[in-house]
């Protein structure tokens, strides 16, 4: 669509300005949830490990638990943990992932062009005569979409064009 062709680029750069902060809000408020999220889910895991990591070391000083048995707790803890942490990102990325999917269905399944037909252009068969033509557009608008002046810019034009003429109003 021809943006510039009834004097509306002031209207349409607004439209889309409302719409870019929309989505710029929406994307700012989905960024701060997730670091929200993501930091407490990191805090999580990290107190976690530091609880058993304290724990242990308590329980080493008193001879009730072997280094080497701290050492295999805190891996097993961090096995369990970590996976756990990381199946959140999976579930998140697998939300935009269906997303992208279904786009890209959407192209696979529309119908394939035959092959080998290329749509000609056809050629005017007549005469075009054009009589008493004129046009005026809105010279700008109101934010309720109200049309202010008008500008005439053609006026009572008159054209033969014959069959296989090209014409180019510029």
């Amino acid at each position: 669509r021809v943006v510039r062709a009834f004097n509306r680029q002031h209207f349409e750069i607004e439209k889309f300005a409302r719409c870019n902060d929309d989505y710029r809000e929406c994307e700012f408020h989905m960024m701060k949830i997730m670091a929200y999220f993501w930091s407490m889910s990191d805090f999580i895991a990290f107190s976690q490990l530091g609880i058993v990591l304290v724990g242990g070391a308590f329980r080493v000083q008193s001879h009730h638990l072997s280094l080497g048995d701290l050492f295999a707790f805190v891996t097993y803890v961090s096995m369990v943990i970590w996976p756990i942490k990381h199946l959140g990102r999976v579930l998140v990325d697998s939300g935009m992932s269906r997303v992208a999917l279904g786009r890209i269905n959407y192209i696979l399944t529309q119908p394939e062009e035959p092959d080998g037909v290329i749509p000609g252009i056809a050629s005017a068969t007549g005469a075009l005569r054009i009589r008493q033509l004129s046009f005026d557009y809105a010279a700008g608008q109101t934010e309720n979409d109200q049309l202010t002046t008008s500008t005439q810019s053609l006026q009572d034009i008159n054209l033969d064009i014959k069959a296989g003429e090209t014409l180019a109003i510029a």
